[in-house]
């Protein structure tokens, strides 16, 4: 029998409100019937990797983890290359993990998947030794994820709306930078608002069932965005927050397996996963190939 623990984070969008508080328990009586209480814990965000690290001690076999893209990302790093099986509750906002892999985003249905015990092997990139599940920004995003946090904090806005300002706040800074980026072929120079690598190649637009069609070839996905005037980059912004990636025209792509980016700069904002992180230049990312085991339909 396999041995499972699971993570919980207890504010978790999907988790908020009291009828959701209710979901939660019916959630919690389902994971129960898989594992003995002291292997389950619904804790805050900032105990997450303190808990993994106590159930991998633990010699768990399977890991689920409920929360959003970021929560999935802090266990990502900590299970690659363990062997570890890392199972999915989708309870955050946009779900993007687990929309790309199909995994339900109903949270019955996916820990009726786990008793499949059906498992991928996937890539993860990782930039200066932290690991992504999705993707990693510099520029632009970096700045309007910072400015949507602190109008949701100190307004207490809804996401949608906080968006919409930092994408303001964000235009107003204009935060272009000057860049070097070389891969296994190529060495350019560009001033740009926005650097996007992604975990593999992401594809389609706003109604595509999948963002990633592959999450386990091997490459990393570079995009650039031109440098523009103020008409084309609000417009830009507004693709970014309301479509995502995707939804931006004109952007420079290729696929590369490493990636080095330069800058006069000691040190760099970028938003791994969705959250901001400050990072040393110069930025060296690589393509983890099959370093995660994930629990899939």
């Amino acid at each position: 029998m396999t041995k499972i623990g699971a993570v919980i984070k207890e504010k978790s969008g999907a988790l908020l409100s009291r009828q959701k508080k209710d979901r939660g328990e019916e959630i919690k009586t389902h994971l129960l019937a898989r594992m003995p209480p002291e292997f389950l814990s619904i804790i805050p965000g900032d105990q997450i990797r303190q808990e993994i690290e106590r159930l991998k001690e633990l010699g768990i076999e399977m890991l689920i983890v409920g929360g959003g893209d970021g929560t999935v990302s802090t266990a990502a790093n900590m299970l690659a290359n363990s062997g570890i099986i890392l199972a999915v509750l989708g309870l955050g906002t946009r779900n993007n993990f687990c929309r790309d892999l199909g995994i339900p985003l109903e949270p019955l249905e996916a820990i009726r998947l786990m008793d499949t015990k059906q498992v991928k092997e996937i890539d993860l990139g990782e930039v200066n030794g932290i690991r992504f599940i999705n993707n990693v920004s510099l520029g632009i995003y970096p700045r309007m994820v910072e400015e949507r946090e602190e109008i949701t904090r100190k307004r207490g806005w809804r996401k949608w709306q906080a968006q919409i300002m930092a994408a303001l706040i964000a235009l107003r800074k204009m935060p272009r930078v000057k860049l070097i980026l070389e891969d296994e072929i190529y060495q350019v120079n560009r001033f740009t608002p926005l650097v996007f690598v992604g975990n593999n190649e992401y594809q389609g637009g706003l109604d595509a069932d999948s963002f990633r069609p592959v999450i386990n070839a091997g490459k990393l996905w570079l995009c650039m965005a031109p440098s523009l005037r103020v008409p084309a980059l609000l417009r830009m912004i507004f693709e970014l927050s309301l479509r995502g990636i995707q939804g931006i025209e004109n952007l420079e792509m290729r696929s590369v397996k490493k990636l080095t980016v330069h800058s006069r700069r000691r040190k760099m904002k970028m938003a791994i996963d969705g959250e901001v992180h400050e990072l040393s230049m110069p930025l060296r990312f690589r393509s983890l190939e099959k370093a995660l085991r994930v629990a899939v339909p």
